[in-house]
């Protein structure tokens, strides 16, 4: 079988080899960059926080945290491989703080969602791009649980850092392009 195809590949078999160490390097690099990029993007608003509508300050706070998560979780990760934990046991715990501190900022912003939409004249909506984004935290957050519960393995944790990474990059591109408006 081709590399990758073996159930008892790497990215399968929940060890952390160096392939494992680079790709969670990687991740943590771009996460890191992705967040510098993002405090420049808010340095660079011409108002105050304060006098942001919420959607603005939702975006930043999304933006925020979903580079940094990642990045943080892949240090995380690296420091207990380099500390001689099984790389399964690895997978689940980081797993499990991935999907437990994505509910709780979930659970955030909808309460923050909700609080704009009755302390405002505008409503916050979800939009298509939205709505995808949270059909798709759904799916990767059972992922995830079914990561913590059954297997530890690498690349369920790997999707899931690869997911925030895209909402990173999604409220990215609507707090610099959508919100200049």
């Amino acid at each position: 079988m081709p590399r990758g195809c073996s159930l008892n590949d790497s990215w399968a078999a929940g060890e952390l080899d160096n392939q494992h160490q680079e790709v969670l390097s990687l991740i943590a690099e771009v996460a890191f960059g992705l967040a510098g990029f993002a405090v420049i993007a808010v340095a660079l608003r011409s108002r105050q926080e304060d006098q942001w509508p919420p959607a603005v300050r939702l975006r930043a706070q999304i933006l925020l945290f979903s580079s940094l998560l990642p990045g943080m979780l892949a240090l995380v990760a690296l420091g207990l491989s380099a500390s001689g934990i099984a790389g399964d046991t690895i997978y689940r715990g980081v797993s499990a703080l991935w999907l437990g501190a994505s509910v709780w900022f979930t659970t955030f912003s909808v309460r923050a969602t909700r609080n704009a939409n009755s302390n405002s004249e505008t409503s916050l909506e979800f939009d298509t791009s939205g709505r995808v984004l949270f059909l798709l935290l759904v799916a990767v957050a059972a992922i995830q649980a079914t990561n913590v519960a059954f297997f530890g393995l690498f690349w369920p944790l790997f999707v899931a850092f690869l997911f925030s990474l895209l909402a990173a990059s999604n409220a990215f591109y609507r707090l610099l392009f959508l919100d200049a408006r």
